[in-house]
């Protein structure tokens, strides 16, 4: 008779905790295991995280930090994160070369001069605010993050529900407010 209240507690956790988590902390792990595979090849690079928002920063900048308030000027790259960065899951890029070896063609003013992120913007992804909080003027950074903080469960253009995104950012100056 005991098993049968554990066998209930171990399927009624499973199905709560299925709910908050669609996959996410697999994200996590694949994120996880990439982080550590580029620091093991790469031990100049480095890593902050907040959370299970991860910015793996490979040239460090220089001068001050943007806090998260201040504004970001940048070019990027946005890809749906699948345990590597591939051309094939590129979905959006204001970077030239980025956008000429995977045969798109820029057309947006931002390409020129970056955009400018205002991180007190809540309508910007999370992960993405929250992984750039801390950037310095010339660094180059990967900011990778689960859905949850990203588009959750939602389509978004060509983004699949449930993507896993990784931004590789230059960072051209910052400002604080």
């Amino acid at each position: 008779m005991r098993r049968i209240p554990a066998l209930i507690a171990a399927v009624l956790l499973a199905v709560c905790c299925g709910k908050d988590d669609p996959g996410y902390s697999s994200q996590v792990t694949d994120i996880n295991k990439y982080i550590d595979s580029q620091l093991e090849d790469h031990p100049e690079y480095t890593v902050e995280r907040d959370g299970d928002i991860a910015r793996l920063t490979v040239v460090q900048g220089e001068g001050a930090a943007v806090n998260g308030d201040g504004l970001v000027k940048l070019f990027y790259a946005g890809y749906r994160f699948t345990g590597s960065i591939s051309a094939s899951n590129l979905f959006a890029t204001n970077q030239e070369d980025v956008a000429r070896s995977a045969g798109w063609q820029l057309t947006g003013v931002d390409y020129e001069n970056g955009v400018v992120l205002d991180l007190s913007d809540k309508s910007i992804l999370e992960g993405l605010r929250k992984g750039l909080k801390g950037v310095k003027p010339g660094e180059e950074c990967y900011i990778l993050f689960p859905a949850r903080y990203g588009n959750g469960n939602k389509v978004a253009g060509t983004i699949p529900a449930g993507s896993a995104l990784v931004y590789r950012i230059w960072v051209i100056d910052i400002e604080n407010e």
